[in-house]
C-alpha cells in the first residue's frame, strides 16, 4: 500500500498547530537538546514528532518532581538531624505521582519511558539512592542512561497517558492508533516505530463529519488490517474520510501502477517486483 500511504500521510500540519499536544511541545523542546539523539526525532514529520518528543518531556517532568522533592525533604531532614526516607517513599512519591502520566509493563511501574525498568523501581521505591554515586549523576547527567525504550516497550507507550493517542486495534507485529486533534491514524509497530500514517479529511472535504467517529475509524482499520488496498480506500470514501475527488485520484493511481505491473510481468518479471 505504499504510494496509497503516500497521498494519505499530508495535509494535517495545519491542525496540529492549535492542539494542546503542539502548544505543550514548542513550550518544552528546548528541555530535550541533545539528551535525547538516539530517538530521531527530526527524523519524523510534525505531527509524530510532537507524540514522542511529549513522551519524553512528560518523562522529565516525572524524574525532576521526584528528584527535586528528594532533595527538599533531604534539607529539611538535614536541619533536623533526621532523614526520614521511610516517608518519603510511601507518601510523597505516591502523592507525586498521583495524575502524572504512569503506565505498567509487566509488573513494573513506569514514569520515566527512557530509563530502564530498573531504575524506574529505584526512583518510584528506592529514591534515598539517588542521593549516593552512581545514581547521583542521573540529575546533571540523565542521557548517560537512556535506553531506546522504544524497543522495550514496544508500541504499549503509545497506549497511555504519556500521549493523546487512542487505541484502536492491532495485530502481532502492529497497532494502530487515532489521535482525535490530529485527526491522523497512526500504525505504529511492535518495535514502537510509525510504519504509516492515515490523514483524515483531505483538503477537498470542507464540513468534516465527526459523527460516531470512532466506529468508522475501526472500519477504516479492519479494512487496513484486511490488506486489500481497494477495500481499503473504498472503506475511507465510505465513511467520508476522503473525499470524492481524493478516491478517484487514487484509484487512477493505482490503476497506472497496475497497467505497470501488467506490461512489466509480460516482459517476463514476476509482478511483484514492481511494488
Amino acid at each position: 500500500m505504499d504510494f496509497t500511504f503516500d497521498w494519505l500521510s499530508g495535509g494535517n500540519y495545519h491542525r496540529i498547530q492549535d492542539t494542546d499536544d503542539y502548544k505543550f511541545f514548542l513550550k518544552n523542546q528546548s528541555r530535550l537538546g541533545n539528551l535525547f539523539v538516539i530517538y530521531k526525532l527530526n527524523d519524523y514529520d510534525d505531527d509524530f514528532r510532537v507524540i514522542l518528543g511529549n513522551i519524553l518531556i512528560k518523562g522529565l517532568d516525572n524524574k525532576d518532581a521526584i528528584e527535586h522533592s528528594l532533595l527538599a525533604i533531604k534539607n529539611q531532614a538535614e536541619n533536623q538531624n533526621k532523614i526520614n526516607f521511610e516517608d518519603f517513599m510511601e507518601g510523597e512519591v505516591r502523592y507525586l505521582m498521583e495524575g502524572r502520566p504512569m503506565m505498567k509493563s509487566d509488573l513494573n511501574h513506569i514514569v520515566i519511558p527512557f530509563f530502564s525498568k530498573a531504575l524506574n523501581y529505584i526512583y518510584l521505591n528506592e529514591p534515598e539512592k539517588l542521593l549516593s554515586y552512581p545514581y547521583n549523576r542521573l540529575a546533571e547527567q540523565p542521557s548517560a542512561s537512556c535506553y531506546d525504550f522504544l524497543d522495550e516497550l514496544g508500541y504499549m507507550i503509545y497506549d497511555s497517558n504519556f500521549t493523546s493517542l487512542i487505541k484502536i486495534r492491532g495485530d502481532k507485529t502492529s497497532c494502530a492508533f487515532y489521535h482525535p486533534d490530529f485527526e491522523t491514524i497512526y500504525i505504529i509497530n511492535d518495535q514502537g516505530r510509525l510504519d504509516f500514517k492515515i490523514t483524515l479529511f483531505d483538503k477537498h472535504i470542507k464540513h468534516p463529519d465527526h459523527h460516531h467517529i470512532l466506529r468508522r475509524i475501526e472500519e477504516v482499520v479492519d479494512a487496513f488490517y484486511s490488506s486489500s488496498r481497494n477495500d481499503f480506500i473504498d472503506c475511507l470514501r465510505k465513511n467520508n474520510f476522503i473525499s470524492h475527488r481524493m478516491h478517484h485520484a487514487l484509484y487512477r493511481k493505482l490503476s497506472l501502477r497496475m497497467i505497470k505491473k501488467t506490461k512489466i510481468y509480460r516482459k517476463g518479471r514476476e509482478r511483484d517486483e514492481v511494488l
